[in-house]
């Protein structure tokens, strides 16, 4: 499986950014090292107080840059990395879902692609900023401040090296009982999530429909199963973190009883101690992220396993592709039957050698469920090929084909917005009687009519210069004018395109070259 998700890259940024951090930590070391050597010179006594204060000045400005180096080396570079990782994984995604097919699109609920977009894209971004330029910076850090110990002291080293097997044996089993549970609990999270945006996306139908009562239990359930899960994780969480600074606590505490033996021997002075003390503060820090890091590595693995595993479904190729092969016909159904769902637990409707011709103008009539709408998402590829059995061919410009469907897309704007950025015909807009040029839309529909969203469809799609135009149900919610308007349009587009219309009503009967109607489950040619 190809790998979408590399944690650990060396990108010249990167490389960049991992050096900048050990010089932080380097400054670090010197300044404590300044320190000590003040310390030193005022237990000695003889140096004059204009010597110790040049050297406290530059201590001060040591220190000074030591912070802002910090500050900025250390933290703000990785973490504007770690933002901008997630911003790009969030938007590399969003495009997936796009191409994903209706199919596979259809295996999962909402709460799960909308983790894939925010938490799951964070958490990569995050991992990748952690592993790619903070773990190896900290490893590298780790290892200047063993050598510095081991120029002072070989002692000091030992303690450090016995120091470091120990952290990871103390915090392993805890990281893995951490994983384990991630592993479960992202599913109550996507039922959470889901929850959410139901209620927010619904908040009207549900208040028209008096369903009030029924969400609120639906949304307890899926808070409380979530609360189960993350009070838990939390729980583990909270003490795998606390061990570092507890182990950490002990290690200095053995270090001052070392300093302090050496310091009765003769072997160091008093302000070697101090920066020994300080040394082992400092260790603290890039040690503890390193161990940080591959626990938090271990308990993420399942979310960048879970976005590895979208990004392969979402790259596979089309289910249909086999079928978009037949040059001579748009559509070539020798025999085959249509199901309600992919385990054909009901029959819509079954045909025998029904053909559709490039440029014709062809109707589907039928009753409402009778399934001329599957049929019409099936030949684009919008549903499960399982819902099909039997021998259907598909010409592939219907990939590419304008669809006029419900339910209406709108997004918040004027008119040019909700265009999608196309361009639209002018004279359509005449025709079709729009007057919204310099009316604000709302995304919810609730500010146009039914028969000016209708309308609003009708412009996109017509406006678009396509080989096939599909069009479920055009004359829903217009007036009679705007019917007729319609049908002079498109019997001017007649035989330079082809059309596939479901209808109703016999306003386009004398334009059609085929009509196909569904009647006691069967798909017949009547014209």
């Amino acid at each position: 499986m190809k790998k979408n998700f590399k944690l650990l890259d060396f990108k010249p940024r990167n490389l960049v950014l991992i050096l900048g951090m050990c010089f932080s930590t380097a400054l670090a070391i010197y300044n404590n090292f300044l320190l000590s050597e003040i310390i030193d010179i005022l237990s000695k006594g003889g140096e004059t107080f204009k010597t110790v204060a040049i050297k406290g000045t530059f201590l001060l400005i040591v220190t000074i840059c030591s912070i802002l180096c910090s500050a900025i080396l250390a933290h703000y570079l990785p973490l504007r990395l770690q933002l901008t990782k997630s911003v790009e994984t969030a938007i590399v995604c969003m495009k997936k879902l796009m191409k994903m097919s209706i199919k596979d699109y259809n295996e999962n609920d909402n709460g799960y692609f909308m983790n894939i977009l925010t938490s799951n894209s964070a958490t990569y971004g995050d991992l990748y900023s952690q592993v790619s330029v903070q773990l190896v910076a900290n490893i590298l850090c780790t290892a200047i401040i063993l050598i510095v110990s081991a120029f002072i002291s070989p002692i000091f080293l030992l303690v450090y090296l016995c120091y470091i097997p120990l952290f990871y044996l103390t915090i392993k089993s805890p990281s893995r009982i951490l994983s384990s549970m991630q592993k479960v609990g992202l599913k109550t999270q996507d039922g959470w999530v889901s929850a959410n945006k139901k209620v927010v996306d619904c908040k009207r139908e549900i208040n028209v429909n008096g369903a009030e009562n029924y969400f609120e239990d639906y949304y307890k359930h899926k808070e409380y199963e979530f609360l189960r899960f993350i009070t838990k994780f939390r729980f583990f969480q909270t003490i795998t973190d606390k061990l570092p600074t507890l182990l950490s606590g002990i290690v200095q505490v053995i270090i001052l009883i070392i300093s302090s033996y050496l310091f009765y021997e003769g072997k160091i002075l008093i302000g070697t101690i101090v920066f020994m003390f300080q040394l082992s503060s400092i260790l603290q820090g890039p040690l503890s992220r390193c161990f940080e890091i591959l626990i938090y590595k271990k308990v993420n693995e399942s979310q960048i396993e879970r976005l590895e595993e979208f990004c392969e479904v979402a790259d596979k190729e089309s289910e249909f592709k086999d079928l978009y092969v037949n040059k001579d016909n748009l559509v070539s159904m020798k025999s085959g039957k249509f199901y309600t769902d992919k385990n054909k637990t009901r029959l819509l409707f079954q045909g025998e050698n029904l053909n559709i011709e490039p440029n014709s103008f062809t109707l589907i009539k039928g009753e409402n469920g009778s399934g001329k709408s599957i049929f019409l998402n099936y030949i684009q590829g919008l549903l499960n090929k399982s819902l099909f059995e039997g021998e259907i061919t598909l010409n592939k410009s219907l990939e590419e084909a304008t669809y006029l469907t419900y339910p209406l897309l709108l997004v918040k704007g004027d008119l040019d917005e909700n265009m999608f950025r196309e361009k639209y015909n002018k004279e359509l807009l005449d025709l079709l009687s729009i007057e919204l040029e310099n009316k604000e839309i709302d995304d919810n529909n609730i500010n146009l009519s039914f028969g000016e969203q209708q309308k609003i469809n009708l412009l996109r799609v017509l406006s678009r210069d396509k080989e096939v135009i599909i069009l479920d149900e055009p004359f829903t919610n217009l007036d009679k004018e705007t019917i007729g308007k319609l049908v002079d349009l498109l019997s001017k587009k007649k035989g330079k395109c082809s059309i596939i219309a479901i209808v109703h009503s016999n306003e386009l009967d004398d334009l059609a070259d085929n009509i196909f109607e569904i009647r006691n489950q069967k798909m017949e040619k009547t014209k």
